[in-house]
């Protein structure tokens, strides 16, 4: 008799992690996260949510024009599943863009680091050049990145550089 209320209550137990699980790890259409950068395992959840919304649109469509569900919730669905589409493309969106401009920082640095070094080097070989014309860079009339002068087009937007 103690093993079996033993048993059920390790049952229940798991029964109940089962349910509230879903609650302690988030839920698939839930709000989302605003980290500065998506990790890979972020961007592959908002793509595989992406993914199942756009199949349940089409689904959904699908059992419209067969008369399985009626026009009005046809319209509440489509509008609700399109504007969690849309959520999950904007953040997708706003997560590359991110990405962009911390690629673009980065090659920023490096190319100022690269031109400090260069510098640092060709100064300790001859000391009669001046500083400012070895490390000397030309910013790009449209995003204003400070680039190379030997460059002929921007590293951050590859316009074209004046020539002098």
């Amino acid at each position: 008799m103690t093993s079996m209320i033993f048993i059920g209550c390790l049952l229940i137990c798991g029964a109940l992690v089962y349910l509230i699980w879903p609650l302690l790890r988030g839920s698939e259409y839930g709000e989302l996260d605003d980290d500065i950068v998506l990790s890979e395992r972020d961007r592959q959840e908002l793509l595989d949510r992406k993914g199942a919304l756009l199949a349940a649109l089409k689904e959904m469509e699908f059992d419209y024009r067969i008369g399985k569900i009626n026009e009005s919730d046809y319209n509440s669905l489509t509008e609700e599943y399109k504007q969690k589409a849309a959520d999950v493309l904007k953040r997708l969106e706003q997560g590359e863009d991110e990405l962009e401009i911390l690629i673009a920082e980065a090659r920023r640095r490096v190319e100022a680091e690269m031109n400090r070094q260069t510098s640092q080097f060709s100064s300790s070989e001859s000391d009669d050049t001046s500083d400012a014309a070895q490390a000397g860079t030309l910013n790009c009339p449209a995003c204003d990145t400070e680039n190379p002068l030997n460059a002929r087009f921007c590293m951050n937007c590859g316009a074209a550089l004046a020539s002098e």
